[in-house]
C-alpha cells in the first residue's frame, strides 16, 4: 500500500515540475523619477501578498527598486501607486507574470508628468503611454 502512495506522489510532482512555467528567475522592478520641475515621486508598491512601504524619490532622476522571484504558478503582479502633487494619484501596473513585457528579468520605469515609459536598459524602451 505505501509503494502505491508513493509512485502516486511521485507522479502528482514529477506532473506539477512539467505544466508549472519555470521562469522563476530574479526580476528586478525600478522606478525613476523624471518629473519635471523639483517634483518630489512617492511610491508605494504592493503584491497580494507584499507591501513594500512608501518611498519617495527625490526630483533629478531618484531611483527605487525591488527584486523577488515569481511564484511557480504564473501568477505574480506587482503595482504601484504613485504621487507627485496633491490630489495627483496614479495606479501603475509594474509587473504581470501574464504579460509579455514583464519576461525580462529587469523592468525599468520612467515616469514623467504627462507620461511613464517602461526601458529594459538605457538603450532597450518597451513603449510609452500617456497618462
Amino acid at each position: 500500500m505505501n509503494t502505491v502512495k508513493y509512485s502516486l506522489a511521485s507522479l502528482f510532482l514529477i506532473t506539477v515540475v512539467l505544466l508549472c512555467p519555470m521562469d522563476t528567475a530574479g526580476k528586478t522592478v525600478y522606478i525613476r523619477n523624471y518629473l519635471s520641475g523639483r517634483k518630489i515621486l512617492s511610491v508605494h508598491c504592493k503584491s497580494g501578498d507584499d507591501d513594500l512601504n512608501l518611498h519617495t524619490l527625490p526630483s533629478g532622476r531618484g531611483e527605487w527598486g525591488f527584486s523577488f522571484n515569481p511564484n511557480i504558478f504564473g501568477t505574480t503582479l506587482f503595482y504601484c501607486e504613485l504621487s507627485w502633487m496633491a490630489g495627483l494619484n496614479r495606479v501603475l501596473t509594474v509587473y504581470d507574470d501574464g504579460k509579455r513585457w514583464s519576461s525580462r528579468n529587469n523592468l525599468y520605469w520612467l515616469i514623467n508628468d504627462d507620461h511613464y515609459c517602461l526601458c529594459y536598459s538605457a538603450i532597450e524602451r518597451w513603449g510609452c503611454w500617456n497618462w
